[in-house]
């Protein structure tokens, strides 16, 4: 569900506005990565005790 979500927001983003996720899927951090990767966004994550911190930062418009 994180990646899903990310992929409509993101779309709404302009280039260099940062989407912030607050996730307690393990693997979401993966899904969204290889998702921003090959999308050309920037991605930054942080993991705290129950959950995780993704800021997606909105690449240039393809």
């Amino acid at each position: 569900m994180p990646l899903a979500m990310a992929k409509v927001r993101i779309e709404e983003a302009d280039p260099g506005e940062v989407l912030i996720l607050l996730v307690t899927d393990p693997e979401a951090p993966l899904d969204v990565g290889a998702w921003a990767l090959d999308e050309g966004h920037r991605l930054e994550v942080s993991v705290w005790e129950d959950w995780t911190e993704i800021r997606l930062t909105r690449g240039r418009a393809r």
